[in-house]
């Protein structure tokens, strides 16, 4: 299998490449990602809908240009954001790398003829799964390259060890050394990639956000209602979020006698194993995967659960953490990455050492103890949430970028 060629141009029609933008129409974004609601693979999908959504309340034109899955169409129009969707070359791809390389060749393929006809001003990328279409297009009609870097190979494995590993932490270098622009979501992520990379482009702190306004009109699941309290956690099941933590805090629980569930849901390739170690640990009685949930089923555990629990071991940002503190509840969070800038310990959250169940189980404890803490950071927290993380604002400094990269390219061309 070759190796993905992204150091090498895709094959590019001369003839294909337009002149002149369409000068009747609007100013347009073209944001590239991989996923995109109904395709929700983690939490960028659900980041890229609601900057897209919030960029259109704005005034903003944008065309989102991402995989096509099943039962989705190849084009629509939702909340304003025109959405394109485009299969892999070879869709049945089973080796990963060459599905990528597949993926961004039909991107780009599809790009040119959707920049003959719109008047696309800017190319916002988000993460190196999308990194040679996104250079390709920057590179053949000179457009600005904004791009979002929302997690790293090396942040995620705590290194890099494997020769996969070192292809996409090398697209990763590829992609923000072309870049003209590069956003990440805390001010951890900000000095992971400055060590982590080399770059000329500028890079601005702007966190993911959270729509309070269709959190409060979400529907619930009215059949969430566990015979005993219960704590919640979801999440990607993969090993950088931490879940044997969690399972090793909740047999130190039920050592000590409290018999309080946990309620732990997400898909992921880890689910078996986890399933199969709760089971192993006689925990079965008390601790739940039930994999993949509905966003309804979702809202009914938050607003019923004692607490939310994040225990990450590699987290640039969490999202979801935002989101739980839009239900007024506690956040109980792994001291790492992103969760630290938002979870204050004992003011908008708690925090424990990543990887340490006594910690984690000593945090439970307090709440079992005092249930009203957990309401009373809950309110905290969703002053925080209201203040600081909505995607109004969000897009008001997206949209300071954009503006800024299309100025500092109008100075450069005039000299």
């Amino acid at each position: 299998m070759n190796p993905y060629p992204s150091d090498e141009l895709l094959d590019l029609s001369q003839n294909s490449k337009t002149t002149a933008p369409n000068e009747d129409k609007q100013d347009a974004v073209l944001i590239l990602s991989w996923e995109y609601p109904p395709n929700i693979i983690g939490g960028l999908s659900r980041h890229v809908y609601d900057l897209a959504n919030n960029l259109v309340k704005k005034g903003k034109q944008v065309h989102v240009l991402t995989a096509r899955a099943k039962d989705t169409l190849p084009y629509e129009t939702v909340e304003g954001v025109t959405i394109h969707r485009v299969h892999p070359l070879h869709p049945y791809e089973e080796n990963f790398f060459k599905w990528v390389f597949d993926l961004n060749q039909s991107f780009v393929q599809y790009a040119h003829e959707l920049i003959s006809q719109e008047k696309i001003t800017h190319i916002h990328a988000h993460d190196w799964i999308v990194s040679t279409s996104a250079i390709k297009l920057k590179e053949f009609y000179s457009l600005p390259l904004i791009t979002t870097i929302h997690a790293t190979e090396h942040g995620r494995n705590q290194g890099i060890y494997t020769e996969l590993q070192e292809k996409i932490h090398r697209e990763e270098q590829l992609l923000a050394a072309a870049s003209d622009h590069l956003i990440v979501c805390s001010e951890h992520m900000k000095e992971e990639v400055r060590s982590l990379f080399t770059f000329e482009a500028p890079i601005e702190v702007i966190p993911n956000g959270v729509e309070l306004e269709r959190l409060g009109q979400m529907t619930f699941d009215q059949s969430v209602d566990e015979s005993r309290p219960y704590f919640f956690s979801i999440g990607r099941m993969v090993h950088e979020k931490g879940f044997e933590t969690l399972i090793r805090a909740a047999a130190l629980l039920k050592r000590d006698g409290h018999m309080v569930s946990f309620i732990i849901a997400g898909k992921g390739p880890m689910l078996e194993h986890y399933r199969q170690l709760v089971k192993n640990e006689n925990l079965d009685d008390m601790v739940f995967f039930p994999g993949f949930i509905s966003d309804e089923k979702r809202n009914g555990y938050l607003k019923n659960c004692l607490a939310v629990i994040f225990p990450s071991l590699y987290e640039p940002f969490g999202i979801v953490a935002l989101e739980a503190m839009a239900f007024r509840k506690a956040v109980v969070a792994s001291e790492t990455g992103g969760l630290k800038s938002i979870v204050k310990h004992e003011k908008t959250g708690l925090l424990f050492q990543p990887d340490n169940d006594s910690d984690l189980f000593e945090i439970l404890l307090s709440l079992l103890h005092e249930p009203s803490k957990s309401e009373r950071l809950g309110e905290i927290g969703l002053k925080l949430a209201q203040s600081m993380f909505s995607w109004d604002r969000i897009a008001d400094q997206t949209m300071n970028v954009y503006d800024d990269v299309l100025l500092h390219t109008k100075v450069e061309g005039l000299r």
